[in-house]
């Protein structure tokens, strides 16, 4: 039976991982504006930045490089520019047309190996992510909890994250998810624009890496 703090632990990742973010929409706009399998491809690759992430934590690598600021800065700086190019793209994507049948017309703008990585791109960029993992592995742990314990709650919060990130592929892929972004295109792929540019701009202007 799994201990109460192991449970805290999960739940508090789970409102991260679930939560409105670069990921989960950078998920629903691909699965919707693409297909189901870009948008697993890219749920996978958020899926390893994350098992990097937690892994690090887990061995007490995060923990070393929160020391480090000048590391989670670079970090800070590349992601915002990263979300600064995905805003551009979507705010271009969002000046075409959307097609009448996406069964029939696909948009074939990625392979699915491009949508892997940007998934791992998103996710290894985002200092927000190692901070969380390493606070959680710090603090969040019993007073004297083992090394199998640490493993227990990182092989879970592996699982939580594949079913987090791939049942939002699965979610937003459906058909009626597909026709309703068909309908709404223009304004999501804008508002898609407007998150990624915001969230960017914050990364880049804040002043030290835990603002």
């Amino acid at each position: 039976m799994l201990d109460a703090s192991i449970i805290t632990v999960l739940l508090i990742v789970f409102v991260g991982q679930a939560s409105p973010g670069p990921a989960t929409l950078s998920i629903a706009a691909t699965s919707m504006g693409q297909s189901r399998g870009h948008g697993v491809a890219l749920a996978f690759g958020i899926i390893t930045g994350s098992l990097i992430w937690s892994g690090s934590a887990a061995m007490g690598l995060a923990a070393l490089m929160m020391h480090f600021e000048w590391a989670l800065v670079l970090l800070k700086y590349v992601g915002g520019a990263y979300l600064l190019w995905l805003g551009y793209r979507s705010w271009m994507s969002s000046r075409g047309v959307a097609s009448v049948d996406l069964a029939l017309n696909p948009v074939q703008v990625s392979s699915y190996q491009r949508s892997y990585w940007k998934g791992f791109a998103i996710h290894i960029t985002n200092p927000k992510a190692i901070m969380m993992f390493a606070s959680l592995y710090s603090f969040g742990l019993p007073a004297g909890a083992t090394s199998q314990t640490v493993w227990v709650i990182f092989v879970l919060v592996a699982i939580q994250s594949a079913l987090v990130n791939l049942g939002y592929a699965f979610l937003f892929s459906t058909p009626s998810m597909r026709k309703g972004y068909l309908k709404l295109k223009r304004p999501l792929d804008r508002l898609v624009a407007v998150f990624f540019g915001a969230a960017g701009s914050k990364m880049l202007l804040s002043s030290s890496v835990q603002n």
